[in-house]
């Protein structure tokens, strides 16, 4: 297994971070919306996809779906104390 590549050394996140999302989403093939604040998990990076041509930077499990994310769409997940 190689390493990371460029673009991923470049990212803030890596797999297994917890992150929020800054805005809802709807997801119009199964008509179902993402709340704004939803914390989702980096799964993978989109970059591992064979012919991603999308430019978005990972790939998170939030609200029960797999969605692909910007990174500017995201924030890292704070714990309130």
């Amino acid at each position: 297994m190689g390493g990371l590549n460029v673009q991923e050394k470049e990212l803030s996140y890596k797999v297994g971070d917890l992150v929020v999302n800054l805005f809802a989403i709807e997801l119009a093939f199964d008509e179902f919306i993402i709340e704004e604040g939803a914390v989702g998990l980096i799964v993978s990076y989109t970059s591992h996809e064979v012919k991603n041509v999308s430019g978005y930077h990972y790939n998170i499990l939030i609200s029960g779906r797999e969605v692909s994310f910007f990174e500017r769409e995201i924030k890292p997940f704070r714990r309130n104390k």
